[in-house]
């Protein structure tokens, strides 16, 4: 899918004429108070990076320990020691990758963000009605191209979106926990989908309609985020692309070096990410087709990408879409009107997570013979991806409460 549907393009522009660019975040308070180790470790300079939800300023009320209070001198040794020890773990981890790797060690500090394990992971059951929703959704706005007499070709397209949700699933496994979650996709009784009828869909559903799924699934994080901070979302309207390869099981006769060799096929993956969520908005084959994407951005927001993202068509699309850019420039000239911001481009990094998430899950090396299979399942692994970041930023949502201004001024 190379270009965008009109309905998604309407609805990405509703859902964006909510954002307030003049307003700053509210406060908001974690329902839950914290315990005092729980305190210290929030505080830690490991856990404190620089984009990370709820995206806005919050506070914690903080549990009396059991036995006597520390006091304010303990706190204040307890504190230093932890940054102390934070920065000289650092910094010998920084000595030791510099000696044995040279230009491929990290150059920047490693921080986890405080929340990243603070909510339980899903299962099946907890995204199944998610799913549903957005292959209905999807069925609604164009057609998803799976044919069943028994079976609701919606509730198959659904049972296909969880296939790389929470780990890699053969169809085999994926039609045992159907039936053993009793999820039915029967289309008027209650039936359960065989293996083979699962592949049966994966093979006829069209990668448009994935792909589809993928960014309604990003505009409801986001959408979700944007009702939560009262439309003070413009700081963190920060997108990323960047290109991956997935290596597939078949092998593909290619002309190498002026001789024909069989050598095993991949997956060209190029994703255009929103970083504070870590979710992806579409994913291409190219650097060029990011740029029929742009239209799915918010205006006055930040694309950051390297150099191979540098082209006109891009460039020419970030200027009528109103969208600034962080892209190392490769010739002297640019569009007229192109606003470039490279104060961001630190962030591109962070566009790694995706990626890392997919490896994850292990599905960087899928057990596909044809590319067209392989692009299916790629497609499928990221809407696996957007699922679980769906379930996480709405259980995150619920753990804060927004201050009102009388309770801020108190």
């Amino acid at each position: 899918m190379e270009a965008p549907a009109t309905p998604l393009i309407k609805l990405a522009r509703h859902l964006y004429s909510f954002i307030d660019y003049n307003k700053e975040p509210p406060l908001l308070m974690l329902r839950q108070p914290l315990k005092f180790n729980q305190a210290l470790k929030a505080i830690n300079p490991k856990n404190m990076p620089t984009i990370e939800p709820p995206h806005a300023p919050w506070i914690a009320l903080i549990a009396p320990p059991r036995k006597k209070l520390p006091t304010l001198k303990e706190i204040e040794y307890k504190v230093s020691e932890q940054v102390s020890e934070y920065y000289i773990e650092e910094y010998t981890r920084y000595l030791k990758e510099n000696e044995l790797r040279g230009k491929k060690a990290r150059w920047a500090l490693k921080t986890r963000s405080y929340f990243r394990n603070y909510i339980d992971p899903p299962d099946i059951e907890d995204l199944w009605p998610y799913a549903v929703a957005i292959a209905k959704l999807t069925s609604e706005l164009m057609d998803i191209n799976i044919k069943s007499r028994v079976h609701s070709p919606t509730l198959l397209f659904a049972t296909l979106l969880l296939k790389y949700a929470i780990t890699p699933l053969s169809f085999r496994k994926l039609a045992k926990l159907l039936k053993k979650h009793k999820l039915s996709t029967g289309a008027k009784v209650e039936a359960y989908a065989s293996k083979s009828t699962l592949h049966r869909a994966f093979q006829q559903v069209k990668p448009e309609a994935i792909n589809a799924a993928m960014t309604m699934l990003y505009l409801l994080i986001h959408s979700l985020w944007c009702y939560r901070l009262k439309g003070a979302v413009s700081h963190i309207l920060l997108y990323a692309t960047d290109t991956s390869y997935v290596v597939l099981d078949g092998y593909v006769t290619r002309f190498v070096k002026g001789v024909f060799k069989d050598v095993k096929g991949v997956v060209k993956v190029t994703a255009l990410v929103w970083i504070p969520e870590n979710c992806v908005v579409a994913v291409v084959s190219s650097a060029k087709a990011i740029s029929s994407w742009i239209k799915l951005l918010p205006q006055n927001s930040l694309l950051i990408g390297d150099k191979e993202f540098y082209c006109r068509e891009l460039l020419l699309a970030c200027v009528a879409n109103r969208v600034k850019v962080a892209i190392p420039s490769v010739g002297s000239r640019k569009p007229i009107g192109l606003s470039v911001d490279v104060t961001k481009y630190w962030a591109r990094k962070l566009c790694e997570r995706v990626f890392g998430a997919i490896e994850r899950r292990g599905a960087s090396t899928l057990r596909f013979r044809s590319v067209e299979a392989g692009r299916r399942a790629v497609l499928l692994a990221f809407v696996g991806h957007n699922l679980v970041r769906l379930w996480v930023s709405g259980r995150l949502f619920d753990a804060f409460e927004v201050l009102s201004a009388s309770e801020t001024s108190t």
